[in-house]
């Protein structure tokens, strides 16, 4: 199979000498023969990168590329086994990273479970067929058995499936209500378990959260309910594990009849007990409206200041990406990204009575992503200090996701964002903030290129001191007999980031 990998080493000559950000290797993939665009950062074993292959008069075929810590390409593996009719694609990797599993489904109940062994880049497949009309919505992996969560009947429910001999088991999420909304599913720190955060109905007046642990059989622990203040609704909520009895959990919560964020909650679980649930609403912190246009900023302040006046709480709406808390000496720091929905102008024509009328509608054109919260609490659940900082994305995502980068060293917490080519790096250490762009990495080194687009940008902490930063890229270059006139690339950059 004809492969096209244009590898670039060097380091960025525009960086002056105090710069915290190296390029080290650019590679390129040609979208027109491959698709594999996934990236799964395995620490020092290296990176993988999967997709289809596109081949022309052949069936779709699914492709996985190994690649070290120097980017060499170690290994490349295509197997026939991909599905022509995919409802759901997943994949996770296993505890101890040593395998990969991918999860193809079909509209028939059938699927398709690829496992990819790390250490000898051997794939073995095996087919299966559901018991249940299930949808997968996410799945990941205890002691080599696949934890599902989906929709059976439009319920909320999961399934726990043998990828080698397709034993398999159903569990539907308990409730009173007909409609379970999952907020979080996370594998717990043992690999062992994962633990389930769910809203039991729709309605944000009277619904509430519970917790719930599960094992890879399926087995639920007794729903325990999440106190709350009568006040307020719970809107969704992530768990950091302390140890194997404590956690945190933390979220957003908004008024009772909205689904907006007012604030930010923390609350500390010991042996499945809640020890404290605390409220912090977003008026109170000192810089949050900062980053709103003039005229709606002067507008909010006017009105915080007037109900703050007549002793009524302030109730801000916005929406928020939440970050797990992390544990501090002193207590525990929450981060959350705020966004909102933006829309286009479309025009079109319509004819009545025979004439073209040009009409105009509205559509939705992404989340963009404003500033970022950053919350520090004591031991008690009190708040200690709240800063905010701008994250303004180049781009404006479809679908609400952390953008962040968050890395902890002794007391300091350092958020990274990736923003097209440029590094801004925000350190928090208690009360103190520090906000700079640390380096751009460039958006193309190949002489020649004279324009470039860039889009759908991403970055993942990868291992020490190493960040995978990727993008794709429309590039012209008509003097560079080396290279395409018209490259349609997907780019991964290896960039080191040192303080």
């Amino acid at each position: 199979m004809k492969r096209n990998f244009l590898t670039l080493f060097l380091l960025i000559s525009t960086l002056s000498v105090s710069a915290q950000v190296t390029r080290q290797i650019r590679k390129e993939f040609d979208l027109k023969e491959t698709d594999a665009t996934g990236i799964i950062v395995l620490g020092k074993k290296g990176m993988l990168t999967y997709g289809s292959v596109k081949e022309q008069g052949v069936p779709p075929q699914l492709e996985i590329n190994r690649f070290d810590t120097d980017m060499e390409l170690k290994g490349t593996v295509t197997t026939s086994e991909w599905m022509n009719r995919v409802s759901a694609f997943r994949m996770a990797v296993d505890f101890d990273t040593t395998k990969v599993y991918f999860y193809q489904q079909g509209k028939a109940k059938d699927v398709l479970i690829t496992i990819y062994d790390i250490a000898t880049g051997v794939v073995s497949s095996y087919e299966h067929k559901l018991e249940y009309a299930f949808y997968t919505s996410n799945m990941t992996v205890l002691n080599g058995t696949l934890v599902l969560s989906g929709t059976s009947s439009k319920k909320a429910s999961f399934v726990t499936l043998d990828p080698i001999s397709g034993a398999q088991n159903m569990t539907m999420m308990p409730g009173v209500n007909r409609k379970r909304i999952l907020e979080s599913f996370v594998r717990d720190d043992s690999g062992k378990s994962v633990t389930v955060l769910y809203r039991d109905g729709t309605n944000m007046k009277i619904s509430t959260l519970f917790l719930t642990i599960m094992d890879q059989n399926g087995n639920l622990s007794l729903p325990i309910e999440l106190d709350r203040d009568e006040r307020y609704s719970i809107i969704d909520g992530t768990i950091s594990w302390l140890n194997d009895k404590e956690f945190i959990l933390s979220g957003t919560y908004g008024t009772k009849n909205s689904s907006y964020a007012s604030g930010m909650y923390v609350s500390k679980w010991s042996n499945f007990q809640q020890q404290f649930i605390t409220y912090h609403s977003f008026a109170d912190f000192e810089k949050f409206f900062d980053y709103l246009p003039a005229k709606q900023q002067a507008r909010v302040e006017k009105k915080a200041a007037r109900k703050k006046n007549q002793g009524k709480e302030n109730y801000v709406k916005s929406l928020v990406t939440i970050h797990p808390a992390v544990s501090l000496e002193k207590g525990y720091a929450v981060v959350g990204e705020v966004f909102h929905a933006t829309y286009r102008t479309e025009y079109y024509t319509t004819y009545v009575n025979g004439k073209p009328v040009i009409q105009t509608r509205q559509v939705f054109d992404g989340y963009q992503y404003t500033h970022a919260v950053v919350m520090g609490i004591d031991q008690n659940g009190s708040l200690m200090y709240d800063h905010c900082f701008p994250m303004w994305l180049n781009e404006k995502p479809y679908v609400p996701r952390r953008n962040l980068r968050i890395t902890l060293e002794n007391a300091e917490m350092e958020m990274v964002l990736c923003t097209g080519s440029t590094i801004v790096a925000t350190t928090v250490n208690g009360p103190e903030i520090d906000t700079r762009e640390v380096g751009s990495i460039g958006t193309t080194e190949v002489e020649g290129d004279a324009k470039v687009t860039t889009y759908g940008s991403g970055s993942q902490y990868w291992y020490d001191n190493y960040y995978v930063i990727y993008f794709f890229q429309r590039i012209k270059n008509k003097g560079n007999e080396a290279v395409e006139k018209r490259r349609n690339v997907f780019v991964i950059n290896k960039v080191e980031y040192t303080k």
